[in-house]
């Protein structure tokens, strides 16, 4: 469509072939259906598009590496579902926004799969990829929740981005910021949730300033507490490196460091001697399964006062001998 094309600055394959209508440059050649096409627009723009509809059972062939994917069946599902036949294949998906889907630790933020749209895929080896989904009699899937973070400010949908996964195992609530120097390239919230699922945003080359991460640039992560005040934590870094590339995925643990003892330490019993209830409070250097038993004095089991797995850190736990 002529109105479409004067809004369209790029569009570009999963091979990087591209088409270009202001210097009429068409390297991609004809409409692939069963491609996703990235889109450059002015401004934001709807179209039709009309012919016949795709067999939803059509095989989609793709390569070992990052493929580009057409949604072909008309009903909304989880991504969990939609990438079932290629599962054991299937390393990561990623939609638009750059939500995205890691079945190795079966996470996803990525709302539901529509029609239409396109996603990206990186599978492990060659393979045929048949689009699942339940059947038709619901009409679309539940949409996973995602929070928006309201203290970083910072352009998505730059053309490229990186994947963060940060594991939250102390249910630590507030907002995460990744920085590529005094630039925000993405934020995430946590919810308090095992997971939360970061986008970090690469330069858009099209763009005269930068708005994004550029290429092999060391990243930083900014924890906001639920009282927006930077928070005292470390982050671990499980899988990848602080450093964006393109496509790359990043897992870090999130590790607070208030308390952080050199050593397992039984600091104090208290009241010590006591009448009924002693206060025992002990440090841990990392979480571990913990027990606490009260023996008598010729070694028979009396009481069990914790079983239990615990943060690091400083705990408490009480022993009340009203009938010891």
């Amino acid at each position: 469509q002529a109105n479409l094309r004067s809004m369209l600055q790029l569009c570009k394959n999963a091979n990087g072939d591209f088409y270009v209508p202001q210097f009429g440059h068409n390297g991609i050649g004809n409409w692939d259906v069963s491609q996703a096409y990235w889109v450059d627009m002015l401004e934001e723009f709807s179209f039709e598009m009309i012919g016949i509809p795709v067999d939803p059972e059509t095989e989609i062939p793709l390569q070992a590496g990052w493929s580009g994917v057409s949604y072909y069946p008309r009903v909304e599902t989880e991504a969990e579902i939609a990438f079932g036949s290629i599962v054991e294949f299937l390393s990561m998906a990623k939609d638009q926004n750059g939500n995205f889907y890691y079945p190795a630790l079966e996470f996803s933020n990525m709302e539901t799969l529509r029609p239409g749209l396109g996603y990206q895929v990186h599978v492990i080896e060659d393979v045929g990829l048949i689009w699942s989904w339940e059947n038709g009699e619901r009409i679309a899937a539940t949409c996973n929740s995602k929070s928006t973070p309201g203290n970083f400010e910072f352009r998505s949908r730059t053309g490229a981005n990186m994947s963060l996964l940060v594991e939250n195992q102390y249910g630590i609530t507030g907002e995460i910021g990744v920085f590529a120097g005094d630039l925000c390239v993405g934020a995430g919230v946590l919810d308090g949730q095992k997971y939360c699922g970061i986008a970090i945003w690469g330069d858009d080359q099209a763009s005269s300033q930068i708005d994004g991460a550029i290429l092999d640039c060391e990243l930083e992560l900014v924890l906001l507490d639920s009282e927006w005040q930077p928070s005292n934590v470390d982050f671990s870094i499980d899988v990848g490196d602080l450093i964006y590339r393109s496509d790359d995925f990043l897992k870090v643990s999130i590790d607070p460091k208030n308390d952080y003892p050199e050593t397992i330490n039984l600091v104090s019993s208290f009241p010590n001697p006591f009448n009924n209830n002693l206060r025992i409070t002990f440090e841990l250097t990392k979480a571990s399964k913990i027990t606490a038993t009260v023996y008598d004095i010729s070694g028979r089991e009396v009481n069990s006062i914790l079983d239990n797995t615990l943060s690091t850190g400083q705990h408490n736990c009480v022993w009340n001998a009203k009938n010891a």
